[in-house]
């Protein structure tokens, strides 16, 4: 969680790092979803400034499971992380929502791409999921989109709506839409599914879990059971 302006990452501290001379780029969009105002605006005069509006797109809205208006929390500490729609969920009454919260707009995953140019809309090659313990809350408003996702990242922990959802019947949606989940280490993979499910993975630690369609990406499921197999045969 972040109380000032540098985020967890201490990333306005940091020094900017440059893109290696032979580094590939690879032509395509992000769409970068940003429910924080202060953030959004942040994010648009950057990519303004820097010529990308063609190549990175900034929606200042929500995303979960529904669509419509939704109360967020209005901090005008720019580049701070840990606010979620769960900060105005927890204040109740709607007098102290409106002291600390403002409306925006909220959409599922489905139903942003529905509306996003048919150009951007076909095989979609990352999905980062980071919504603060929505997380299950936006996979289960996108369906359709995770079909044609190739590689899916979440958290895991126990903030927000995580709190009370199983991270068992996430993996099994995801399971039956063609994707075989991991836990996310440093060059290690532990695989999630049913035969692999061991009782204290339902315990909410701060985690990551990575995704790789099987059927989109044969070559990525391929690298990612052989680094869990390598991660096994380390343990041993």
């Amino acid at each position: 969680m972040s109380g000032g302006g540098n985020g967890v990452c201490g990333q306005a501290n940091g020094s900017e790092i440059p893109l290696e001379e032979e580094s590939e780029v690879i032509d395509g969009t992000v769409h970068c979803i940003e429910a924080l105002p202060v953030n959004a605006e942040a994010l648009r005069n950057s990519v303004k400034n820097l010529g990308w509006d063609d190549e990175l797109l900034v929606k200042g809205i929500a995303m979960s499971d529904t669509n419509g208006e939704i109360y967020f929390p209005n901090k005008n500490d720019m580049g701070a992380e840990g606010f979620s729609i769960a900060d105005c969920e927890k204040l109740g009454s709607s007098k102290f929502q409106e002291a600390n919260c403002t409306n925006v707009s909220v959409t599922t995953l489905d139903s942003f791409m529905e509306n996003t140019q048919k150009k951007d809309a076909d095989t979609i090659h990352f999905l980062s999921i980071d919504v603060e313990g929505f997380d299950f809350d936006v996979m289960k408003g996108g369906t359709q989109t995770l079909a044609r996702t190739e590689y899916l990242e979440f958290e895991y922990h126990s903030v927000g709506h995580w709190a009370k959802q199983s991270l068992q019947d996430a993996i099994k949606m995801l399971d039956g839409l063609g994707f075989t989940c991991y836990w996310a280490g440093v060059d290690k993979l532990w695989r999630l599914e049913d035969s692999c499910w061991l009782d204290h993975y339902h315990i909410h630690v701060w985690s990551n879990v990575a995704c790789v369609n099987r059927k989109l990406n044969k070559q990525l499921a391929i690298n990612m059971e052989n680094t869990f197999l390598k991660t096994l045969a380390e343990k041993n």
